[in-house]
């Protein structure tokens, strides 16, 4: 849980100080959307080996409020912005920009493997490919 509390803590700070009114709602939505994406992909990969056909959508809706309103938790009562800057505050700035290429890795890896699974499991898995 350090890992997504630093990136809550960065994401925060960056909308904070472009003067968003709300930085905490930027901040927990999209902790929420990377957990979601990595449990998807955890969940697309068991799908893949023991072959489940079941209808999920309904299932997918509720994670992600339930992910959203636990964050919301997280980030308000348990662990807020306050508790976490205090935390980092002495970050050193060589630290402070390493990590923060690491989040945007990990955004980027987290968006891009589900649709890497889809690409490849509708255009080489599934039989129908669009290069021919």
């Amino acid at each position: 849980m350090k890992y997504f509390d630093y990136i809550y803590y960065r994401v925060f700070s960056t909308y904070q100080k472009w003067r968003e009114p709300d930085p905490w709602i930027y901040a927990s939505i999209l902790i929420a959307l990377l957990q979601f994406l990595n449990l998807l992909v955890i969940y697309l990969i068991v799908d893949g080996l023991i072959n489940t056909s079941a209808n999920l959508k309904p299932v997918i809706v509720v994670l992600i409020v339930v992910l959203i309103g636990l964050n919301f938790q997280r980030y308000n009562k348990v662990k807020p912005y306050e508790k976490l800057k205090d935390l980092w505050k002495e970050e050193q700035k060589e630290a402070k920009k390493k990590r923060g290429w690491f989040i945007i890795l990990y955004i980027i890896i987290s968006v891009l493997l589900p649709i890497a699974y889809g690409f490849i499991k509708h255009n080489f898995i599934g039989g129908k490919s669009f290069l021919g």
